[in-house]
């Protein structure tokens, strides 16, 4: 889709990462955040051949592809890997992503990092939570919970896709691994116009 990559760019610039990180700062308190990243569920109804079902058959028992993304400050697509099937899991799925090989040269050389939830790796360019809260130092859980003001951005983000377009929602049911990552990659470029043009972000 040719406006895709119009509407869903990772900045490459200093100037317009210093402006996410300043964004990002000033709801979180935390330093340098440029993005967020999670993965999101689309259900795959009833179109999955019966002798694949095992590999897209996810944790919750129904079948579906992850929509695996980094988003901005306001809730913009900046970075996803559609089409993963949903047994796969959100670290796994970054790993095999092309903005895994690329972020240290996108803007980890700038000394900037996106934000992830405890299930992902702490690189250099990747910040996550701390992991075994009963343990965490009163410090380490209000890094914790700063972080979680961040990341809310991108769950944000996944729920008024869905919202706006219901077939995200209620499931896929066209015939190829192709389609679903076409329809998805669409849905992905009307939300990033709803924000650029009529400012419907946060």
């Amino acid at each position: 889709i040719e406006i895709f990559h119009d509407v869903v760019r990772f900045p490459r610039s200093h100037a317009e990462l210093l402006q996410l990180a300043n964004a990002f700062e000033a709801r979180s308190l935390i330093p340098g955040i440029v993005g967020c990243v999670d993965g999101s569920h689309i259900r795959l109804d009833g179109c999955v051949r019966k002798k694949k079902q095992e590999y897209y058959r996810n944790r919750k028992g129904f079948c579906s592809m992850v929509l695996h993304a980094v988003v901005d400050p306001r809730g913009l697509f900046m970075d996803t890997h559609i089409g993963v099937t949903g047994r796969m899991g959100d670290s796994r799925i970054l790993e095999t992503s092309p903005f895994y090989n690329n972020a240290m040269g996108i803007f980890g050389k700038f000394g900037f990092a996106i934000y992830g939830d405890a299930a992902y790796p702490l690189l250099p360019w990747l910040l996550t939570g701390f992991r075994n809260r009963a343990k965490c130092t009163r410090d380490q859980l209000k890094f914790n919970n700063q972080g979680s003001r961040a990341r809310v951005i991108v769950e944000c983000a996944f729920g008024k896709l869905k919202s706006q377009w219901k077939c995200l929602a209620g499931g896929l049911r066209t015939a190829t691994p192709r389609d679903w990552k076409h329809t998805t990659a669409a849905c992905v470029a009307l939300h990033n116009v709803t924000i650029l043009v009529d400012g419907a972000g946060w």
